[in-house]
């Protein structure tokens, strides 16, 4: 059973994490836009300004996001990069 959280404060010790990791212009560049949208079925949605922005994040850095994520919570949790288009 899904344990109750509230993952938009997880999504923000997510982003410090990674801000204490890289360089702060990478950080403000890439992710200053990226927002939490909602978690369904062991999935938390992120969104992304763009198409360039979301595969640039997933090639570099969506696997350091998912593991902070499970740190976090113990739990397997998918993480989905939309752009605000495809939430619209």
């Amino acid at each position: 059973m899904t344990q109750e959280f509230n993952f938009s404060a997880i999504w923000n010790q997510v982003l410090q994490s990674l801000a204490d990791e890289i360089d702060a212009s990478s950080f403000d560049i890439w992710f200053s836009m990226v927002k939490f949208e909602t978690v369904r079925n062991g999935r938390v949605y992120i969104s992304v300004p763009n198409s360039l922005t979301k595969e640039w994040i997933e090639s570099r850095y969506l696997g350091n996001l998912q593991n902070k994520l499970r740190s976090l919570t113990n739990q397997e949790i998918e993480l989905i990069l939309n752009t605000e288009s495809q939430i619209e």
